[in-house]
């Protein structure tokens, strides 16, 4: 499509000039474009040159203030350290102490001549006073100084270790965030520069092609009538350069003008015919070529529509192959489900209600839909005493499909595990209504009633069991207990 575009546009420019300037325009304006892109790049790289600029003030800023951080650490440690080594020191004096006054009391206690004792306890209380102060100030100074080259050396070891790691990855980082983002800045102009361009390129050959046809036929039209007035104008001016000179030589030369007009008129009628024919072959060509262009502008016309409908034809082909592959997904999924659903069963069956369970939620996580399913992943749940599940299970059953009569007395039942008899009765009700195992959900109703106290209508609900099914042995059993006097029975559901 854009070969034959541009083909067209070429032979526009050779016989139309102003067609020319306005390829001639159009590239003047594909080249600016492209040197503005020049210049958004240039800026481009300015703002990430100040990025990573910034982003290194800000690391050094960083590098300080943790640099100072350690300082005030190491800082903090020292004095720390300086007081556990005043605080041993003190303990030694105070050892020390002890031990010289221990001295002294046993000085004391042997006999001195008098004024001699407190003159030996201010000397020995002296000589003590200096030595311990002597002895203190050189272990705290040594302890010191020690101290203050250790964290010296391994300040400045860890400060070295630090920049160096820091001033090795800094260039990496630089370079790398450099590097991703003049790549995501040249990918975002790449992109829209080519849109802009495809965008522009379609709308300017649209416009060349309309503007193409509508010069030509005004071409051609001008042309035409051009040519006619240039016949008229050279009609009219031999007419009169012929009459003139008959006019001048008419008195003088009749006979020989005779013959010259005649050849004249003879010469003018070949030059008209000549330019007569040269003006219809102009008309044919110029009508071939309006009816070749035509012909390929319904060409185009017609390979548009072409295409149009065999892309409506290709969407409808896989809306409906979307649509039938959704359905066979859908059909396969619910044979799965209805094949769990059946093993589930057959799992109940067999006294395996976990591996039951496991198989009927399976079934319903592929078809959340399947309200026998659910179902059944209720009455696996009562036998494995989980009385809320079972509830929960039941009743989204009947949110799908409230014709499940024989789940109402499966629900019925889950309640009454719970001692909830009141909505268990409910439930057996609505069982009865929908003629589901009638005679169980009779039998059922009346146990509940039983449990509320409601004796009357338990033994109503037991009679109503045995019309549906007089071989329900167990609702005869409940029956004849309470209508004998027997006691309460052990009523269990059915």
């Amino acid at each position: 499509m854009y070969d034959e575009s541009h083909d067209q546009g070429t032979t526009l420019q050779e016989e139309n000039p102003a067609f020319g300037e306005d390829l001639a325009r159009e590239e003047t304006g594909i080249l600016e474009a492209l040197e503005g892109l020049a210049q958004a790049t240039d800026r481009l790289v300015d703002e990430v040159k100040d990025g990573a600029r910034n982003r290194e003030s800000a690391w050094r800023t960083t590098l300080a203030e943790g640099l100072d951080g350690v300082v005030d650490q190491v800082e903090h440690r020292l004095n720390r350290e300086t007081h556990s080594l005043e605080d041993k020191l003190r303990g030694q004096i105070e050892e020390v102490l002890g031990r010289e006054l221990e001295g002294i009391r046993e000085n004391l206690s042997s006999p001195r001549e008098e004024g001699e004792l407190p003159q030996l306890l201010e000397q020995q209380q002296s000589a003590l006073q200096e030595t311990l102060a002597q002895s203190w100030r050189e272990s705290l100074q040594e302890a010191l100084d020690e101290r203050l080259q250790q964290l010296s050396s391994r300040l400045e070891e860890q400060w070295s270790k630090a920049l160096d790691e820091s001033l090795e990855q800094l260039p990496s980082r630089l370079e790398e965030q450099w590097n991703k983002a003049l790549d995501e800045r040249l990918q975002q102009l790449s992109s829209r520069l080519e849109e802009q361009w495809d965008k522009a390129l379609d709308g300017r050959l649209q416009q060349l092609s309309s503007r193409w046809s509508e010069n030509l036929e005004e071409i051609l039209r001008r042309e035409l009538n051009d040519q006619a007035s240039q016949l008229q104008e050279q009609t009219n001016e031999s007419w009169e350069s012929i009459e003139s000179k008959l006019h001048e030589n008419l008195s003088s030369q009749n006979t020989e003008m005779q013959s010259k007009i005649q050849s004249s008129q003879d010469a003018l009628e070949e030059q008209v015919d000549h330019i007569q024919k040269g003006l219809h072959d102009w008309q044919e060509e110029a009508a071939r070529r309006v009816s070749s262009v035509e012909d390929e502008t319904n060409a185009l016309k017609q390979m548009g529509e072409q295409l149009k409908k065999s892309f409506e034809e290709m969407t409808d082909f896989f809306e409906e192959e979307k649509k039938r592959v959704a359905a066979e997904q859908d059909r396969q999924r619910k044979e799965d489900a209805r094949k769990l659903n059946n093993a589930g069963v057959s799992a109940y069956h067999a006294g395996e209600h976990e591996t039951a369970r496991e198989l009927f939620e399976k079934a319903i996580s592929k078809d959340y839909q399947f309200s026998q399913a659910f179902n059944n992943l209720g009455l696996a749940f009562t036998e494995l005493g989980r009385h809320d599940d079972a509830q929960a299970a039941f009743e989204s059953a009947l949110e799908l499909d409230p014709e499940l009569g024989a789940t109402y007395n499966n629900l019925g039942y889950a309640l009454f595990l719970q001692e909830n008899y009141e909505a268990a009765i409910e439930m057996y009700k609505e069982a009865v209504g929908h003629e589901c195992d009638v005679s169980a959900a009779w039998t059922n109703l009346g146990n509940a009633q039983h449990k509320l106290g409601h004796t009357e209508k338990a033994v109503e609900a037991w009679r109503q069991a045995l019309e549906a099914d007089p071989s329900n042995e167990r609702a005869a059993s409940y029956l004849e207990q309470v209508t004998a006097g027997l006691g309460a029975p052990d009523t269990d559901p059915a």
